[in-house]
Order: structure tokens, then sequence, then C-alpha cells
């Protein structure tokens, strides 16, 4: 989990050169990704009970499961730049 920080730079510098349309659209998009990057500094607090200690395996299992949501989106969102990119180009 300590790895977090680095992959929200990095994801939000990817997300700042992948949207090429006007200033406002990209603002937005940043503001979105920025607003629920933090809804997991919140709920990760309650993630830890101590009744699911000393082991707590299901909070492990949580995290690993957000970790899975997020890289099989961002994979999703890459898929779909690739063919954005296909369809833009121009046959010589």
């Amino acid at each position: 989990m300590a790895q977090s920080p680095v992959s929200f730079v990095i994801t939000m510098a990817w997300l700042s050169n992948s949207i090429s349309d006007s200033s406002s659209k990209r603002a937005v998009a940043i503001a979105f990704v920025n607003s629920f990057s933090c809804l997991g500094d919140i709920g990760g607090s309650y993630l830890w009970i101590a009744s699911w200690g000393p082991s707590y395996s299901k909070s492990y299992v949580i995290c690993i499961l957000a970790a899975v949501i997020t890289t099989t989106m961002l994979w999703v969102y890459r898929s779909h730049l690739v063919r954005l990119n296909k369809a833009a180009r121009i046959p010589l």
C-alpha cells in the first residue's frame, strides 16, 4: 500500500496528457480522479477493524480487490486510447 502515492502521481500525469480536448474538460477529469482517490483514504481507516485482527485477512482481501479493480479500469482505459489512436491514423 506504500506504492499508492506513486501510482497516483503517474495516473494523474497520464490522465492530463491523454485528454486532449479543452482545458476545462481536462480540469474536470483531473478533479474527478482526485476526488475518487481521496475516497480510499477515508474508507481505509474503516477497513482495519480490531475484531478482524490479528491477521486482518478480510482487510487485505478488500485492498487486493481494490487494486485489481483499479488495474482493470486502467487497462480498459488504455485499450480505449489504443482504439482511438488506430482510428485517428491517416492511411498513406
